[in-house]
């Protein structure tokens, strides 16, 4: 592979007789090193909306009420339905409107996605 075109960030030891703390410096490495801390998402175009699955559909079909992306994501935080996704860790989740109440046989749909590895746990409240 040789040398790449790619730079990674290095702590390195001060060599100098005075103990100097630790600092900084760049390197050369193939960039083929730094590809699982990359993002590989392709982008879609002008106009589109990204789904969660990495699909691109037209952006006139978010919030639609159609399952356009296959994976529900064009559909999630939509002012007019109440679904909600959060994609986060340590926050409170507050209804909308709180303190107010649902409205009357509301059927909403929370997605709660925390970091890798991690587990998520629940307190409600009423």
């Amino acid at each position: 592979m040789g040398e790449g075109r790619c730079v990674k960030s290095v702590m390195k030891e001060s060599v100098e007789g005075g103990g100097s703390p630790r600092h900084q410096e760049w390197e050369l490495t193939t960039c083929e090193a730094l590809l699982p801390f990359m993002c590989r998402i392709n982008a879609c175009p002008d106009g589109t909306y990204h789904c969660s699955n990495g699909r691109c559909v037209n952006a006139g079909f978010v919030c639609d009420g159609q399952n356009d992306c296959g994976d529900g994501s064009d559909e999630l935080n939509c002012p007019s339905r109440c679904q909600h996704h959060l994609e986060s860790s340590g926050d409170i989740i507050q209804s909308p409107g709180y303190p107010g109440k649902y409205e009357s046989l509301a059927n909403c749909k929370w997605t709660l996605e925390g970091p890798r590895g991690t587990n998520i746990i629940l307190q409600v409240r009423s």
